[in-house]
C-alpha cells in the first residue's frame, strides 16, 4: 500500500500473483486440446478471480487504471476459456464463456460487501463508523482513536468516506443476521436421534448422460406419493399425533412478484388451525417456506401446550431447501424464524423423553390434500402487506444483486455498436451462467470443436476473408476454386460441405446466417455440422481424436536377452559388463 492510499502497488500485486494462477491454468489445455472450457471458466472463476478481486471493496472505486489492469488479466483467460484467435472480440468472448467486463463484478463485489454490514453485529468496529442512520445505537461502543473534525468548507462538507459509500448500497431496514444468536455448542439434529427425524428430497434419477430422467422422475414421484399416502394412514386418526402441512408462494399481484405463506394443522382427522403470513414484495419463496415452519412450530407448541395428550409432530412441506435448513441456526438468511423453530423444537423434546418430531419433504401438485390446502392458503397471502419488522429479506437482497450485474451487463450489451463479423451471432443476450454449448462440454463435447464453433460464430478462425484480415501471407481461397473463402460460402455453398448440409437445414430451411448462428437450434445444428464436416479446420478436414495411450506390460526374460536393453542400461552389451568382484580386483591391482 502507498503512502496516499490510491492502491496501486496493490492492485499490482494482485495482477502479479493472478497472473501466476492463470498461467498455472494454461499449462492444461490449448486451442485444440487439454481441460473442456467448462472446468476451464470454473477455474477461471474460482481460483483466479479471487486473487485479483482480494479486498475491491475497499480499493475499487472505478479507477480506469485499475480496470485496465485487471482487464489485460481476464482478457487471457477468455481467450483460453474460448479456445479463440487473439484476434477475436473481447465482446464476444465475454458473451460465449459468460463472464461480464470487469467493471460490473468489482461493482457486484461492493454490493456484495454491502450486503455483509447486515451480517455483523452491532459491537462490530465496522458498524460503529458507520452513519447514525445504518447504525442501530448513534452512540458508538467503541469511540474512534481521534475526534472528527468536521471542517465549516461547503467542499470539505461533501468528502465522505469509501466505508460511508458502500453503506449506501445497502439498507439498515432489511434482514439483520447476527453470529451470536445461539452458541457454537449448540445442540444439533444428531443429539436428538432418533427422536428429531429429517428427511429432505431423495436425489432425482438421471440418465446416463447426466440429465434428469422425466419417466423416471415421474415414477419416483408417484411412489413418494403412495408412501406418504401409507404413513398418512396411519397417524392421521391418532390424537397423539400432530400433522402440519406448511407452503409459501410467490406470484405476480397488478404486475408485482409478492410472497406468502400459509399453514395447515390436523390433529384426530380434523383440521384444527390454519395461518396466513404476508411477506410483501421483497421476500422469495425460500424466506416463505422457512417462515410458515417457523410460525408452525409457534403455534403447534401453544397447540400442544393445552392438548398435552400429543406427544408426536409431524411437519410437511415441499421445499427440501428449507427441510435441510430449518433446524440450523447458523448465521444465513432465515436464521431467526430457523433460530425460532430451533426453540420451539427442542423444548418440545426436552419436555418429555417420548416426544418425537419429523420434519419431511412432500411432493407437491400430486394430490396430497394438506399440501394442496396450504399451497391454496399461501397463494391467497400473496396479497397481504408485510408486518414482520423487516423491509426486505437477507435472500431477496442477494438476488437482487445478482440481477443488478445481469441487468448491468445486458443494458452494455444492448447500447453497443458491434459492426465486426460477430453482428449475426450476437442475438443471445448475455447471461451469468454458462451456455448451453459449454455445459455439453462438461458432459463430452470436444473442446476443439467447441473452439472451432466459437471461431466460426465470430469470423475469427481458419477461413480465407480472415487470413486476407490478419495473415495476409496465408491462401484465401476455397479449395472446391473459390476465389475468397467466407464463413457464408463454407456454411451455404461450398460444395465440399454438401453431404453434411442438411443438418443446417434443419434448423434454417433458407441457411440464414443469423438463424444459423445466433438461436439456440442454429447453434445445436452448427456444432453437429462441424463436427462431422470438418469444417473450419486448418486442412478443411476432420481431426483425428486424440487416442489415448496404450499401456502393455514388459516382457522382462526378453529385455533381459536383449543387448540393446543392456546397452541403454550400461552404455556397453551385455558381455562388455563386468561384475562388481572383477572390479574389486582391478582396484587392489592398481596399489599393488
Amino acid at each position: 500500500m502507498d503512502e496516499t492510499l490510491s492502491f496501486n502497488f496493490h492492485v499490482k500485486h494482485l495482477i502479479t500473483n493472478a497472473g501466476k494462477a492463470l498461467g498455472a491454468v494454461f499449462m492444461l489445455g490449448n486451442t485444440r486440446r487439454g481441460l473442456s472450457p467448462y472446468h476451464m471458466r470454473l477455474l477461471y472463476v474460482t481460483c483466479v478471480t479471487p486473487v485479483m478481486t482480494y479486498a475491491s471493496a475497499v480499493w475499487w472505486t472505478g479507477k480506469v487504471q485499475h480496470e485496465k489492469l485487471l482487464t489485460h488479466i481476464q482478457n487471457r483467460a477468455l481467450r483460453l476459456i474460448c479456445a479463440s484467435f487473439r484476434t477475436t472480440p473481447i465482446d464476444a468472448m465475454e458473451v460465449e464463456a459468460s463472464i461480464p467486463p470487469i467493471r460490473i463484478t468489482l461493482d457486484g463485489l461492493s454490493h456484495a460487501c454491502a450486503l455483509r454490514y447486515n451480517k455483523l453485529s452491532v459491537t462490530n468496529p465496522v458498524i460503529q463508523r458507520l452513519p447514525d442512520w445504518h447504525s442501530t445505537d448513534s452512540t458508538p461502543l467503541v469511540p474512534p482513536p481521534l475526534p472528527f473534525c468536521r471542517n465549516d468548507n461547503k467542499s470539505e462538507r461533501k468528502r465522505t468516506t469509501h466505508l460511508r459509500e458502500t453503506a449506501k448500497l445497502t439498507s439498515p431496514n432489511d434482514e439483520r443476521i447476527s453470529p451470536f444468536t445461539t452458541p457454537p455448542w449448540r445442540r444439533t439434529a444428531s443429539d436428538f436421534n432418533p427422536r428429531l427425524c429429517i428427511k429432505p428430497a431423495p436425489p432425482k434419477p438421471k440418465n446416463e448422460d447426466g440429465d434428469a430422467d422425466p419417466k423416471e422422475e415421474k415414477k419416483r414421484i408417484e411412489k413418494l406419493k403412495d408412501n406418504h399416502l401409507n404413513q398418512l394412514s396411519e397417524l392421521f386418526l391418532d390424537p397423539s399425533h400432530i400433522i402440519l402441512y406448511t407452503d409459501g408462494s410467490k406470484r405476480p399481484v397488478h404486475g408485482i412478484s409478492r410472497s406468502g405463506a400459509g399453514l395447515v394443522a390436523y390433529n384426530s382427522g380434523v383440521e384444527r388451525f390454519t395461518h396466513q403470513i404476508g411477506l410483501g414484495s421483497r421476500a422469495e419463496i425460500y424466506d416463505a417456506e422457512i417462515i410458515a415452519l417457523s410460525y408452525a412450530a409457534g403455534l403447534t407448541k401453544a397447540f400442544t401446550d393445552e392438548n398435552p395428550q400429543i406427544q408426536h409432530w409431524h411437519f410437511f412441506t415441499d421445499n427440501s431447501g428449507a427441510v435441510q435448513t430449518i433446524f440450523d441456526t447458523s448465521p444465513k438468511p432465515g436464521q431467526t424464524y430457523c433460530t425460532i423453530f430451533w426453540r420451539r423444537v427442542t423444548d418440545f423434546l426436552d419436555a418429555l423423553p417420548n416426544h418425537t418430531v419429523e420434519i419431511s419433504w412432500v411432493p407437491s401438485h400430486t394430490g396430497i390434500v394438506g399440501n394442496e390446502r396450504a399451497d391454496g392458503l399461501a397463494k391467497d397471502t400473496c396479497n397481504l402487506a408485510n408486518n414482520e419488522g423487516w423491509i426486505g429479506t437477507r435472500s431477496h437482497a442477494i438476488r437482487r444483486n445478482r440481477e443488478r450485474k445481469e441487468r448491468q451487463w445486458k443494458r452494455k450489451w444492448e447500447n453497443r455498436p458491434i459492426t465486426s463479423q460477430y453482428l449475426p451471432a450476437n442475438r443471445i443476450p448475455p447471461s451469468l451462467k454458462p451456455t448451453k454449448l459449454m455445459k455439453e462440454t462438461k458432459y463430452g463435447l470436444n473442446r476443439e470443436v467447441f473452439g472451432r464453433v466459437t471461431q466460426c460464430r465470430t469470423g475469427h478462425g481458419f477461413i480465407g476473408e480472415y487470413y486476407k484480415r490478419f495473415v495476409p501471407d496465408e491462401n484465401v481461397d476455397c479449395p472446391c476454386g473459390e476465389a475468397l473463402q467466407t464463413r457464408e460460402h463454407v456454411l451455404c455453398d461450398c460444395p465440399i460441405y454438401e453431404p453434411h448440409r442438411d443438418i443446417l437445414r434443419g434448423a434454417s430451411e433458407n441457411l440464414e446466417m443469423p438463424e444459423l448462428l445466433g438461436t439456440k437450434d442454429g447453434i445445436e445444428a452448427l456444432t453437429e455440422f462441424i463436427q462431422k464436416s470438418g469444417a473450419f479446420t486448418k486442412t478443411g478436414k476432420p481431426l483425428h481424436p486424440p487416442q489415448p495411450p496404450n499401456y502393455q506390460p514388459l516382457d522382462e526374460t526378453a529385455l533381459m536377452l536383449n543387448d540393446e536393453y543392456w546397452e541403454d542400461l550400461t552404455g556397453g552389451s551385455e558381455r562388455d559388463v563386468v561384475t562388481q568382484g572383477e572390479v574389486v580386483d582391478d582396484e587392489l591391482g592398481d596399489f599393488g
